[in-house]
């Protein structure tokens, strides 16, 4: 019986643009990513039915929207694409201190498909984390929180960074960050032991960009 299964990557479709042939390059905190993957049934005669393909390893920070996909059946001669999508986040750990960037890294995601007949295949994809395109500063989590929470950013470019807390009154609370920073994925801890039951504001500036947001400390 002339019988065979090629699974191939045809392309991964990213919520920024840009891949080479081995390493596909993503950002984190990005949504909708998205993997082809096309089942090429190369039998003269027979086809291939029940296919289950399915994520079996990926590194934490990365998130499936569905991992497993289905396939009836694929005729002889013809193809089939399954579409998986994932959203990036940040790790679940960023250094070894609260100010140290995520350096550019590579993870591997893996794939098995099998068949009806018990028959099953592998397939990895390495991929790549890029420095970020844009600026952002991240809604701190917990939110409201008691005593400590976390507020993520990132830097497209090097350059002089602020972040620092008001109250609603417009008066400087705490300054969390006052300096140079290279690229990359930065976390900045804030621990409200000190500060008042109420309503703040944390703003980051990074050359002429600028972005405010609201957070709640509640004892």
């Amino acid at each position: 019986m002339n019988r065979k299964l090629t699974f191939v990557v045809v392309f991964l479709s990213l919520a920024v643009n840009g891949y080479s042939q081995t390493v596909y390059n993503v950002c984190r905190n990005t949504k909708d990513n998205r993997i082809d993957l096309t089942i090429a049934n190369e039998a003269l005669t027979t086809p291939v039915e029940q296919i289950e393909v399915k994520v079996v390893e990926y590194p934490p920070g990365i998130t499936f929207k569905d991992a497993i996909q289905t396939v009836e059946s694929v005729p002889p001669q013809e193809n089939h694409t399954v579409s998986f999508s994932f959203d990036v986040g940040y790790p679940p750990k960023i250094g070894n201190t609260f100010t140290q960037p995520v350096e550019s890294s590579t993870d591997t995601l893996k794939f098995i498909i099998g068949d009806r007949s018990g028959a099953t295949w592998e397939k990895s994809i390495i991929i790549e984390y890029s420095l970020p395109k844009t600026f952002g500063l991240e809604q701190n989590f917990p939110n409201p929180f008691n005593p400590a929470t976390v507020i993520r950013y990132q830097l497209p470019v090097g350059g002089w960074v602020t972040l620092k807390m008001y109250d609603v009154l417009g008066r400087e609370v705490k300054t969390l960050v006052d300096g140079y920073r290279q690229a990359g994925y930065y976390q900045a801890e804030l621990d409200a032991s000190n500060m008042a039951s109420g309503v703040y504001l944390y703003r980051m500036t990074s050359g002429t960009y600028s972005e405010v947001r609201k957070c709640v400390v509640m004892k």
